[in-house]
């Protein structure tokens, strides 16, 4: 097979654009099966999550807020209760998303949310809402994390993050289409079979995501290290994806409770673990003044009335989302070709552009220009596009232990949820909203964190991955071994049944122990 120095200029642009049209067809075709199967209803499945959880914000300032008679800080209240869930139940999420099917980890809590979105059609009080609310922190903590590892366990460096911010960017566009419910829902709908038109939008929601969750028992697998054959993947496919992966060795994983903990209690101690959870700290801050975007507009009836519907409250935050469902794909294609599987440039870009925004957010007039502050909301949503990058970025670092993976990925959503918890009640209050400087200032100190924390794990990468000899996955071009000749060249770490939980890899100088 030619190496990449003699392909022509077409199969060059070709793979730009989408990695695996430029393998041999073989293997096209068992990486095309596994982009329709994990990554389209993953992403599908990420889209209902943020849509389910980015309709109460809208039902909120289209109607509910006066059908509950809501005075106070209810919907702040609301939200740190589903925050104070996720914080007591990630951890917990990410030990069972490894420990057992991943695939049925992942339908469960999706029926479970499916269920409570359905339950807020009828909610009558407040404690109502907040409660639904809590429930819904629960069961939906644990969904991305897990989706971030299942796409980690199957797709090499070079493919990677383009498939994880393609998650990423879905759930941008759940809140963006959610908008548009809401719109169409309050203009069209309210009033219906006696149902306002925010009623609408949860049994809309539910009935989407009853749909995908159909879909997803058909087509989606389990993780790769547990895969059997079925009606999508052949045992030849199955080994081929395997055997293309990086030569590892194998260690059993605790067989204890005490050793469990112990474990965990071990990666505790690294600074990378805080590293990736500082990641999704800032993020959270730096995305807490996009929601300053509604009030801000239904503000501007106070000062000039009739300026904006109630529709107009819902579809001018589009943008946002679109702003930053396109910085997503952006920094996840140029990290995989033109930086070459490096994730923390595009993160270090995100948290600058993320400074400079909420610096001006805090500095310029509230009720001032409106294309300036229109500009400025817009772009308060690209931190959050790169957060595809750090999760990617977490699957590869800990590529050596998949425990260690899966804990790193629930820890970030937990640290998140503990840093909106705090911030959110004190400087992002509902009651003050849009009137929130201090607040955009806090963000823009976190866009720096975020720049810092990228720079220290990008410069001490190699040397940190050269400990567990693990380098970039086996060059593409020489992976012309097809999935027929994986069949017959079954090796240890290709066969079926054995313990994939923990891998670690011995050098000729040292070998590692636990």
């Amino acid at each position: 097979m030619k190496g990449n120095s003699e392909k022509g200029i077409i199969h060059r642009f070709v793979g730009g654009i989408w990695d695996c049209l430029d393998y041999p067809p073989e293997q096209r075709r068992i990486v095309l099966k596994l982009d329709l199967t994990i990554v389209l209803w993953g992403s599908l499945s990420s889209f209902i999550k943020y849509l389910d959880k980015s309709n109460l914000s809208n039902a909120y300032n289209s109607g509910m807020k006066e059908y509950l008679g809501i005075k106070g800080n209810e919907l702040n209240y609301a939200n740190t209760g589903y925050n104070i869930a996720s914080i007591i139940f990630g951890l917990p999420c990410a030990y069972l998303m490894n420990r057992y099917n991943t695939r049925w980890f992942i339908l469960t809590i999706e029926i479970l949310w499916t269920i409570v979105t359905f339950c807020f059609v009828s909610i009558k009080t407040p404690l109502q809402m907040i409660v639904l609310r809590v429930i819904l922190g629960i069961v939906e903590c644990g969904h991305f994390s897990a989706f971030v590892f299942l796409i980690g366990t199957y797709y090499n460096k070079h493919e990677a993050a383009r498939r994880q911010v393609i998650l990423q960017a879905f759930t941008v566009l759940g809140p963006m289409f959610a908008t548009y419910i809401q719109a169409g829902a309050s203009s069209s709908l309210d009033g219906t079979d006696g149902l306002d038109g925010w009623q609408w939008t949860f049994l809309i929601d539910g009935i989407v995501s009853v749909f995908i969750i159909i879909c997803q028992i058909i087509f989606v697998p389990d993780i790769l290290d547990r895969l059997k054959p079925n009606r999508f993947f052949s045992e030849s496919d199955i080994h081929w994806l395997r055997a293309r992966r990086s030569p590892i060795k194998h260690e059993p994983k605790p067989d204890t409770k005490w050793g469990i903990i112990k474990e965990q209690l071990s990666w505790l101690k690294q600074w990378r673990v805080w590293a990736f959870w500082a990641f999704g700290v800032c993020q959270d801050i730096i995305s807490l003044s996009n929601q300053s975007t509604q009030f801000w507009i239904k503000g501007w009836n106070n000062i000039k009335p009739g300026s904006y519907t109630t529709a107009q409250y819902n579809t001018l935050t589009s943008p946002m989302y679109a702003i930053s469902f396109l910085c997503s794909v952006t920094f996840g294609w140029t990290s995989d070709t033109f930086l070459k599987g490096r994730r923390w440039p595009g993160i270090i870009a995100a948290g600058l552009w993320s400074f400079a925004i909420m610096i001006a957010l805090g500095a310029i007039p509230v009720y001032g220009s409106k294309p300036v502050r229109f500009f400025l909301y817009y772009n308060t949503d690209v931190g959050q596009a790169a957060s595809g990058l750090y999760w990617c970025y977490s699957q590869e670092i800990f590529s050596h232990n998949l425990r260690q993976a899966a804990f790193v990925a629930g820890g970030i959503n937990v640290c998140a949820y503990i840093a909106n918890s705090i911030v959110n009640n004190i400087w992002f209050k509902t009651a003050d909203q849009p009137f929130v400087q201090t607040g955009h200032y806090i963000s823009a100190v976190f866009g720096l964190f975020y720049v810092a924390v990228a720079l220290a794990l990008g410069l001490t990468e190699k040397k940190y991955l050269a400990r567990f000899n693990i380098t970039a996955d086996k060059n593409l071009d020489e992976e012309s071994i097809s999935a027929e000749e994986c069949t017959s060249n079954n090796e240890p770490g290709s066969s079926k049944g054995s313990d994939y939980d923990v891998f670690e890899v011995s050098t000729p100088a040292e070998n590692v122990k636990k």
